[in-house]
Order: C-alpha cells, then sequence, then structure tokens
C-alpha cells in the first residue's frame, strides 16, 4: 500500500493526506482572505480624509515654524499615507473583482504600511520628548504605541496571510480568469 502510511484510507483513495491539498485555483477568495480585503478596503478608504487632514496640518506648521523638527517626519508620513490611500485602494478593489494585478498592489501597500508604522514610532519619540522622563503620561504614551502597534501589525500579518490565499487563489495571467476543464481523449 503506497501513500501515507498514517492514514490507509486516503492512501488507498489515491487523496493526499489531510491538510496537504492546495486549494484550487478557481478565482475565489476564503471567507477569511475576502474579510480581511474588505476590511483593508475600508481602512485604505478612511485613509483618504485623514490624508488630507494631514496635508493641512503641514500647511500650518509651515507657516508656523518651517525649522520644526518634526517636518521631515511629517512629509514622509504623508507619502506612506497617499501610499496606502492610492495602492490599497486600487488593491483591494482589483482583488475583489478577481485581478491578480491586485495582489502587486496588495504587496505595495504592506510596503507602505511598514513605512507608515517605521515612522510612526520615530515620530513619536520626538512628541513624548515632551513629557518629563518618568512621568505617568510619558509611560503611558509608550504603552498607548506599544498597543497600537501589536494592532496595526497583527492587521498587517493578516493582511499579508489574505495576499499569500489570493497568490494561490486567483487564476494566473494566461488563464485570463476563467478555468478550463481538460479531458482525455481515447
Amino acid at each position: 500500500m503506497s501513500g501515507d502510511p498514517f492514514n490507509p484510507y486516503l492512501a488507498s483513495q489515491g487523496q493526499p493526506p489531510v491538510g496537504t491539498s492546495q486549494p484550487p485555483a478557481d478565482g475565489r477568495l476564503s471567507g477569511f482572505a475576502k474579510g480581511m480585503v474588505i476590511a483593508s478596503l475600508v481602512f485604505c478608504c478612511l485613509r483618504i480624509p485623514l490624508l488630507v487632514l494631514s496635508c493641512l496640518g503641514l500647511v500650518m506648521l509651515l507657516r508656523e515654524d518651517p525649522n520644526n523638527p518634526i517636518m521631515k517626519y511629517v512629509a514622509l508620513e504623508i507619502g506612506s499615507a497617499a501610499g496606502m490611500a492610492i495602492f490599497g485602494v486600487t488593491g483591494n478593489i482589483l482583488l475583489l473583482m478577481g485581478k491578480r494585478l491586485g495582489i502587486l498592489f496588495g504587496w505595495l501597500l504592506a510596503a507602505c504600511t511598514v513605512g507608515s508604522l517605521i515612522v510612526g514610532v520615530l515620530e513619536s519619540d520626538l512628541q513624548f520628548q515632551q513629557f518629563a522622563p518618568g512621568s505617568p503620561e510619558r509611560t503611558g504614551a509608550w504603552i498607548g504605541l506599544g498597543v497600537v502597534l501589536a494592532f496595526r501589525v497583527s492587521l498587517l500579518v493578516m493582511y499579508v496571510v489574505a495576499l499569500r490565499i489570493a497568490s494561490r487563489v486567483l487564476p494566473s495571467a494566461g488563464t485570463s480568469g476563467q478555468l478550463t476543464q481538460h479531458s482525455s481523449e481515447f
């Protein structure tokens, strides 16, 4: 008897052991992947008005003090937010349409998100200097930053898992989104 010695029923049926089969490339996202793509689309759409407010804040900072040390972080944050909005909305809509190109935009969104996380930590370090070292306010600010980072990183990891699922199930460019059935001729 060939196959999995620990599961003779599956081995005798010619099926792979449980948990080792790949999902079919039928162009349908799993419920988890679709849920993460929809959640990401919502977050990216919410990012658009925040991006506008950030631009307004940048203008106000330029008027008050163009040499403010936080200026370089604000510009980087606006750039990463713009990338997240553009790549995220485009990529998530393409993924929901079953287009493989959405995976590329999804990875660009993930890269912009990592950039946003890094800029956020650097910016927070500068902003937290207004609190006295060892003060409850400073400690609370760092704890709050840790909670926010944990939440954002967990969402990013789940989105990357959804992208991996999408890369396995969405049809490749050569199939034009339609499934083909092969039949053997006698």
